[in-house]
């Protein structure tokens, strides 16, 4: 199968090269015929910057090489044909080798610069299909993720560093506390919500865990009674966070997710009150 394989890709090169020269051979012999009708039509040796045209258009479609084999044989045809004494290669003036030489040096240039025009031509088509790529692989990415965090079963946000903004905040989380947590642009956000030991202590700020991780620590199954200011809604949630860094390890914001406990904790109260009886 590899031998198979690389047997092809030569055969294809090759015919890809044949293509490319063969193209430019053909340009060059229809250039010189164009020319000798010109001379007959009109009784004039055409001029030699016409040979041009098929060195472009090998340069173009082939590259550097094929654009230099369109110079030699346009050269060479060219002298054969309309220089004196015709059909030969011989070439008699000053001013004719001085005209042949400038015809090869321009042309060259053409060819040069055709060609590295579209060697950069292809690589930014390469790049930017690279790019494409990579946004498509992006937006799969982003829509796996989001669909991941929309259906994880528990409580999921990101907060920004250092303000401690919240920017995010999956369905699971404001379900559970019953209202949205992002604030709409232009509003000032406010936290109507507090948290309180299992005494009804208040958490002091520098206790939360999102204030923790905005510190730079971690926290880790952290356990409070989360009750909204107004007393509409109360339930114990474990919350865990963590701090998240940039290449230059500068905190950049915080990733929590919260799980509803409430069912567990009244499981043990009633627990304890039945050991107790």
């Amino acid at each position: 199968m590899r031998l198979s394989h690389k047997f092809l890709q030569t055969l294809t090169s090759a015919n890809d090269r044949t293509v490319r020269y063969g193209l430019a051979i053909v340009v060059t012999g229809l250039t010189l015929l164009i020319g000798l009708l010109l001379d007959q039509v009109f009784g004039g040796i055409p001029p030699v910057i016409l040979l041009i045209i098929p060195v472009a258009v090998g340069a173009w479609y082939g590259g550097l090489w094929p654009g230099a084999l369109s110079a030699l044989l346009g050269g060479l045809g060219y002298d054969y044909f309309f220089l004196e004494p015709r059909h030969s290669l011989f070439v008699i003036t000053r001013a004719e080798w001085e005209r042949l030489a400038l015809y090869m040096v321009i042309c060259w240039l053409v060819s040069w610069l055709i060609a590295i025009t579209q060697t950069a031509r292809r690589r930014a088509e390469a790049h930017a299909s690279a790019v494409e790529g990579l946004v498509r692989d992006l937006d799969t990415e982003r829509a796996r993720l989001k669909i991941i965090i929309e259906n994880i079963p528990a409580g999921l946000l990101l907060t920004d560093a250092p303000s401690g903004r919240i920017v995010m905040a999956n369905p699971r989380l404001e379900q559970m506390v019953g209202h949205p947590l992002i604030s709409p642009p232009g509003i000032v956000e406010q936290r109507d919500w507090g948290a309180y030991h299992s005494t009804g202590q208040p958490f002091q700020k520098h206790e939360y865990p999102l204030e923790q991780s905005l510190r730079g620590e971690t926290v880790q199954n952290f356990e409070a009674l989360y009750s909204r200011g107004d007393g509409s809604w109360k339930a114990w949630l474990r919350v865990s966070t963590v701090p998240v860094r940039d290449a230059s390890d500068n905190i950049i914001g915080v990733v929590g997710i919260a799980s509803d406990i409430s069912k567990e904790k009244q499981a043990q109260e009633e627990l304890s009150r039945s050991q107790e009886r």
